[in-house]
C-alpha cells in the first residue's frame, strides 16, 4: 500500500532530521517502538539493507539510506 512506503519515509527522515529515535517518536507522536518497528519495515522492504548506523550518542546514515532519501526527496518535489 502506498500510504505505508509514505509512513515509513516519513519516519526515516523524522529520524534523520531529529537525530534519534526518541526525538522521532515525538515529532510523530508515536512511541520509540514504533519508530524503531517502522525502520526495521522499511529495511526488510529495501531487501535487508541496514539504513542507519547506531551508536549510544549518535544516528548516522548509511549509503543505502542516503540513496532511498535522495530518490524520496525526488518524487516528493515532483508531487508538489
Amino acid at each position: 500500500m502506498h500510504s505505508d512506503r509514505l509512513l515509513l519515509a516519513e519516519t526515516l527522515i523524522a529520524v534523520l532530521d531529529t537525530g534519534g529515535f526518541t526525538t522521532a517518536a515525538a515529532r510523530l507522536r508515536v512511541s520509540q517502538s514504533t519508530v524503531s518497528r517502522r525502520i526495521a519495515a522499511l529495511e526488510r522492504r529495501l531487501g535487508g539493507k541496514p539504513l542507519l548506523t547506531r551508536n549510544a550518542k549518535w544516528i548516522a546514515p548509511t549509503e543505502a539510506a542516503l540513496t532511498y532519501m535522495r530518490d524520496v526527496r525526488a518524487v516528493l518535489a515532483q508531487l508538489d
